[in-house]
């Protein structure tokens, strides 16, 4: 029992990508001894192929099994107990088997009979699926052991779980539930209430509020596969009400620390709302286009860049330059990468910079000294009420540090230049928006003006969830504070994803692009700005006000400000996206842009910078983004048209 034990725990504490390579092995050795086993027996001998085509052939069985369960992606899931895709595992296995037998027939038997082939196809599934159920019995030796671990000190946390279905499966069998015991599992399905999933009974919504007084129970999991109906929702404010932990149990994240793909727990949070289906990043692409890399990440401090730098180490390149003018900002993501580096034995290595764009001098020495091939380019400024007040700055740092950027990777021969930028660069009415506007233009030009074949792009995305300043964390402090909270307009909507959901998709667009694109990132359907208000006050425990609730958080109306709209867009009214190998990005075809016009504002805009004259720098703005056929309609920034001659 100690040598099972043993062994169990070795398997389970190898990282997923051995695990797989683990089961991909047993199968193609159980198909292979079951072929043999049948054929001997039915020779009544011991079986040995005569012929090299009887060799083909015997390998081809085991392999046609193995292929076609990778196909299916049954690989990708490995849990340590039977899952309910047990019945596509028979019939992918039974498929193979008959595709097997019938090329055996087609190209002669070459000594294997026809009643072990239709033997093999029949037995070969339900081998697979015992092996499993096996495995899943030996395997479990391990949380049993963890379970009798806790209860010596610490006993198992009792919850319960809302949802019987796949989801709350995969968390009954996964690592995370060796710590947990669950009480009930509850879901309203008439199918479900009154019957009991791996011994475990699974009770009706209206059986919560008892469960958890008897029960006393601090915590439960949501498990089901919409994490946002009304009635989910209901409950989890009844449950935030009276101090109830909530948490979900329901996303495919990138885990760059096993490098694969990994079903997480993590606390409830706004984007569970949102309930858009998340498409687990193209790994093997990914690593194809970073492996050994030089790259450089400026606004590596920031949301999107230290995300971009987390996510970048999984694919292995060989050096990542982290550049940011915030000290602290810089400090933080140079010693999270380092401890990732280090933990994960990675040979990356990391070279923080504190340095602004705007330095030239400093990024030559940067890109020389480094030999960067790819650029991300993230450092901007973003906040659009504040750029209203502050064009220059806007215009110093979102176009003039973006054109110094794309100047010096032309001149250092960067293979790859990639720009983060916006919704809001599309029929820009904000001084934010038409800076990013000007910037997609200056990256596109670069591309086509450069002599070495650089692969210039940009990348168009939302509102970003978690990032400083954003509309959620806004929302949080105002709710927190005992409101109002302020909402522009009861009609206006904008686009939403995670900051880890963006920054896997720049990467995802970079590794597609092959020059002169605008990537626009599919974030689903927009949000009504009020309703993610109510829910966020909903979610906290709190009533919005009403006559209903006069003590409840008010909601407060403030009117569009400057540089604001009531709906975003990703893309111009006359441009058309077509669609790329990624299902959730589109790509729009850059036009040709004049050299000689983005050369001549941008001498133009460095001397109104200069000077700082705030009127004369937007309407230089605007003609720098107005003369573009591509631009679409352009409402001029203040109300201020462009003179006829901005000279």
């Amino acid at each position: 029992m100690a040598v099972i034990k043993t062994l169990a725990r070795l398997l389970v504490s190898l990282r997923r990508g051995t695990k797989k390579l683990v089961l991909v092995s047993s199968d193609f050795v159980a198909l292979a001894l079951l072929l043999w086993g049948v054929i001997s027996f039915r020779y009544r001998e011991l079986y040995v192929p005569s012929e090299p085509a009887a060799v083909a052939l015997f390998a081809l069985a085991p392999t046609f099994g193995v292929a076609a369960i990778a196909y299916r992606r049954l690989y990708h899931e490995i849990t340590r107990f039977l899952t309910p895709q047990f019945h596509v595992m028979l019939s992918t296995v039974f498929f193979a088997g008959l595709a097997w037998s019938a090329t055996v027939f087609v190209a002669g038997q070459h000594g294997i009979p026809r009643s072990a082939a239709a033997a093999f196809v029949f037995i070969a599934p339900i081998l697979l699926v015992v092996l499993r159920q096996i495995a899943a019995r030996f395997l479990s030796v391990v949380d049993t052991d963890r379970r009798a671990s806790a209860m010596v000190g610490l006993k198992p946390k009792k919850i319960v779980v809302v949802g019987c279905g796949e989801n709350a499966l995969r968390f009954l069998g996964s690592q995370l539930n060796a710590s947990y015991s669950v009480v009930a599992l509850i879901d309203d399905a008439p199918a479900q209430v009154g019957r009991s999933v791996h011994g475990i009974p699974v009770r009706s919504f209206s059986h919560l509020p008892r469960i958890l007084e008897l029960e006393n129970i601090h915590e439960v999991i949501i498990a089901s596969g919409n994490p946002s109906d009304e009635q989910t929702l209901d409950a989890i404010k009844s449950l935030r009400a009276i101090g109830i932990s909530v948490r979900t149990y329901n996303e495919v994240t990138f885990n760059p620390i096993e490098r694969s793909n990994a079903l997480i727990l993590r606390h409830y949070d706004i984007f569970d709302v949102l309930q858009r289906r998340l498409i687990p990043p193209n790994i093997e692409r990914l690593r194809d286009s970073f492996h050994g890399s030089r790259i450089l990440v400026t606004g590596a401090g920031g949301s999107i860049g230290s995300e971009l730098v987390m996510q970048l180490l999984s694919c292995e390149p060989h050096l990542i330059v982290l550049l940011d003018n915030s000290e602290v900002a810089i400090h933080r993501i140079f010693l999270k990468s380092q401890d990732w580096v280090d933990r994960s034995g990675s040979a990356t290595a990391i070279e923080p910079v504190l340095a602004s764009i705007l330095d030239q001098r400093r990024l030559d020495m940067v890109l020389s000294t480094w030999r960067i091939d790819t650029v991300f380019h993230a450092a901007a400024l973003k906040h659009v009420p504040l750029l209203e007040r502050e064009p220059r700055a806007a215009v110093v740092t979102n176009v003039l540090g973006t054109h110094i950027i794309a100047e010096a990777a032309i001149r250092h021969g960067v293979r790859r230049l990639v720009l983060v930028s916006t919704d809001k660069a599309v029929n820009p009415v904000s001084v934010m928006g038409a800076t990013k506007r000007a910037a997609e233009l200056i990256v596109a030009e670069a591309g086509q003006r450069s002599h070495n074949g650089i692969i210039c792009s940009s990348v168009r995305f939302g509102n970003v969830l978690g990032s400083s300043g954003s509309v959620v964390e806004r929302f949080l402090d105002q709710i927190a504070a005992g409101g109002p909270v302020t909402v522009t307009d009861p009609e206006m909507t904008r686009y939403f994803m995670t900051v880890e959901e963006a920054s896997c998709l720049v990467m995802e667009a970079a590794a597609l692009a092959r020059g002169g694109e605008i990537f626009n990132l599919d974030m689903g359907q927009p949000y009504s700005i009020l309703a993610l208000a109510k829910t966020m006050i909903n979610l906290a425990g709190h009533a919005v006000r009403s006559d209903e609730a006069p003590d409840g958080i008010e909601i407060k109306f403030t009117g569009i400000r400057p540089g604001e709209r009531l709906f975003e867009t990703l893309a111009d009214s006359d441009q058309s996206a077509v669609g790329t190998a990624h299902p959730r990005i589109k790509m729009i075809k850059s036009e040709l842009v004049q050299p000689s016009h983005i050369q001549h504002h941008i001498e133009k805009l460095k001397q109104a910078t200069e000077n700082g004259n705030d009127t004369v720098i937007i309407n230089l703005l605007n003609s720098l983004i107005e003369t573009q056929p591509h631009a679409g309609q352009v409402v001029f920034l203040k109300g201020l048209a462009p003179h006829a001659n901005p000279n």
